[in-house]
């Protein structure tokens, strides 16, 4: 008995220094073949099948009804058995294997509960998540996707209700913010989480505790001045989450509030709200945003109070003089004018640029070699449509000579396209027919208020909220 003690103190002692091993694959197989084989034998130990009778020929009765034996019933539950067996035993939602870590394994279990129960609460889950130390930024984006999809299948009335009652906005970032992920790199570098948090805050009328924490003092990244030379340049690393947020905000309001009412005055009131806080919030991703939206050939946008529309215009060539960018950026939007759309701006600036008394100041070299010989298709495109849009642009002012060189300059820098030149002037003559008494049924659509108005929510304050 004293000899067993010890041997058995000593095994005790190796297994703590040398822990057991996880098993390899080859080690794992015979495992799972030695519990198929054992649960395979007390099956049948509990359930006998008997020997099988020998073969006698049917008789005709016999043939006409179907022989469903006692044999094949065990048979049948003995194989369902062993698929049932294997099923849980090389789940991958159980397997340990290397290279798996546990938020990946709970993200998989959270795409499960999903395809299992497709209608929950999700943000309940993200909670349930929490209780256990589990949730992530990754989980919660998937709730708030899962959530989005499922107001999507509701009428106007339902969703109302759903997003009043359930609030999933608010819920996710009160545990945002309690589980302290609202400053880390998971969230901020990785905008799947606010692409889809920011809809919700904004369908909540919740707007104003996104601009409290806008402009909350919270710097992400190194604090030591040896990564950067330039200040500026160290704001917009510490702050970057700032226009990240924005940009979100923003987009969820042209979706929700812009477009029913076909005008850019809200998402142009926020970003001037952005511009007027001065608290380090970057403007570039919005107006980069906001430029693209405004170039759609439908003018999707056309009753935008043209005041702002002019305003916007100003904040994209602030500080930038005679900067060719700066001039690109106003002529560009020029063609896009809500009522007004010239292509005059655009034909200044490329005469300027091909002008030998041009300034050498502003980039217009480098911007004239880059317009001429680029390689990439995208840009291409862009100054190839660009080039037409001002041609079709200029004959609408009666200014037929200019816009034939300007047409003729389209397809001698970008000879690819040029037997398609002429087919594509045609379609941007017929895009501008959108701009086309824009204002002849007034603009009291922009001001009238939707016929079902928002539900109405309790203030929520912030950060107290949290």
């Amino acid at each position: 008995m004293r000899s067993s003690g010890v041997v058995q103190s000593l095994k005790s002692w190796a297994s703590k220094l040398h822990p057991q091993l996880p098993l390899n694959a080859k080690e794992s197989q015979r495992l799972l073949t030695a519990l198929t084989s054992s649960f395979r034998q007390q099956l049948d130990q509990a359930h006998p099948i008997r020997s099988a009778r020998k073969e006698e020929k049917p008789t005709k009765k016999e043939q006409a009804v179907p022989n469903i034996g006692h044999r094949d019933l065990h048979a049948s539950s003995a194989d369902s058995a062993d698929r049932h067996l294997t099923s849980i035993l090389t789940n991958p939602l159980l397997a340990k294997s290397y290279g798996t870590t546990k938020p990946i394994r709970d993200y998989a279990a959270a795409q499960e509960s999903f395809l299992r129960e497709p209608f929950q609460d999700t943000v309940t889950l993200l909670e349930e998540y929490q209780e256990h130390g589990a949730a992530t930024v990754p989980i919660a984006a998937l709730c708030l996707e899962k959530y989005i999809s499922q107001l999507d299948m509701l009428s106007d009335p339902d969703r109302a209700k759903v997003v009043s009652e359930r609030q999933a906005g608010a819920r996710t970032l009160r545990w945002l913010w309690k589980s302290g992920l609202h400053d880390s790199e998971a969230f901020v570098d990785d905008t799947r989480l606010a692409d889809v948090l920011l809809p919700c805050l904004v369908e909540e009328d919740h707007e104003d505790i996104v601009w409290k924490w806008l402009v909350q003092d919270i710097r992400l990244g190194p604090q030591d001045d040896s990564h950067y030379d330039i200040l500026r340049k160290k704001k917009l690393y510490w702050y970057r989450w700032k226009g990240r947020l924005l940009r979100s905000m923003i987009s969820a309001i042209l979706d929700q509030q812009c477009r029913p009412t076909k005008s850019c005055d809200a998402a142009l009131d926020a970003i001037f709200r952005a511009e007027s806080v001065q608290a380090n919030i970057s403007l570039v991703p919005t107006m980069v945003i906001l430029k693209k939206v405004f170039r759609d050939r439908t003018n999707p946008f056309r009753y935008t109070d043209c005041a702002k529309f002019d305003r916007f215009l100003r904040m994209g060539t602030a500080g930038g003089g005679d900067n060719i960018y700066a001039v690109h950026w106003m002529a560009t939007l020029k063609q896009y004018h809500p009522t007004q759309p010239s292509g005059q701006p655009y034909l200044d600036m490329i005469r300027e640029m091909l002008s030998e008394h041009r300034s050498v100041h502003d980039f217009s070299d480098v911007f004239l070699t880059q317009m001429r010989t680029t390689k990439h298709d995208t840009a291409r495109r862009e100054f190839y449509t660009r080039l037409l849009r001002t041609a079709a642009l200029l004959e609408v002012e009666g200014l037929h000579s200019d816009a034939k060189w300007i047409a003729s300059l389209a397809s001698e820098w970008y000879p690819e396209w040029d037997p398609w030149t002429e087919h594509n002037l045609q379609r941007e003559r017929r895009s501008l027919s959108n701009w086309d008494s824009v204002r002849t049924d007034g603009r009291s659509l922009s001001n009238q208020e939707p016929e079902e108005s928002k539900a109405t929510h309790q203030p929520v304050p912030f950060p107290t909220f949290v």
